[in-house]
């Protein structure tokens, strides 16, 4: 109810809105229509990796190597993994992360 109330009050005024999704990449929290969620730091970095690259589709390899670094051995899936939980994370803001068949993924900012 207060965020409707304060979204409302700043429609009226004219005020400036905040993003529907922001990255604190120092706190390791996503700011989701206003809320706060707590991040791992394996999700805040592939969150802010996106976010860097928004509206451009990141090829998988590309994700892997720079935030896992290029000495990783484990499976690929774990960026499955993480976009998973940063999906679930992003409750209705989910889609914003979009899957790029036989690619990667792309971050569309609302």
């Amino acid at each position: 109810m207060d965020g409707w109330l304060s979204q409302l009050i700043a429609n009226t005024l004219n005020a400036p809105q905040q993003p529907a999704i922001a990255l604190d990449a120092a706190a390791h929290e996503l700011r989701v229509d206003g809320q706060r969620v707590a991040l791992t730091r394996l999700e805040c970095e592939v969150m802010q990796y996106l976010m860097e690259r928004a509206g451009q589709a990141v090829k998988r390899g590309d994700l892997l190597d720079d935030v896992w670094g290029p000495r990783y051995e484990g499976g690929s899936n774990v960026i499955d993994v993480v976009i998973l939980a940063l999906r679930r994370k992003l409750g209705v803001r989910a889609p914003a992360i979009e899957t790029v068949t036989r690619y990667g993924y792309r971050l569309r900012l609302p």
